[in-house]
């Protein structure tokens, strides 16, 4: 399982982007091997003036301390992503 960080999108002055977890499975059927991924939104980033904003789906706030621990890089990857990309 692994976490993946979506390219953000630019609502008027917020950038937005979505955290989601990626997990890869794979099975022998009757001799061939099949692979399956799946891919699951779990956090909502925002973007506002520099500050850096985080959600669960549900709509709980995550605090800046949490999101570094439970999704190590992901603040600075997405402020980079801002950054750089074209929104």
């Amino acid at each position: 399982m692994s976490y993946q960080l979506d390219n953000p999108i630019r609502i008027g002055a917020i950038s937005v982007s979505v955290i989601s977890r990626m997990k890869i499975s794979r099975r022998c059927v009757a001799g061939y091997m099949c692979f399956a991924c799946e891919k699951k939104p779990v956090a909502v980033l925002t973007l506002t003036d520099g500050e850096i904003g985080a959600q669960e789906l549900s709509g709980a706030p995550i605090t800046p301390e949490d999101l570094s621990r439970l999704y190590p890089d992901m603040p600075e990857r997405f402020r980079a992503l801002c950054a750089t990309s074209r929104l």
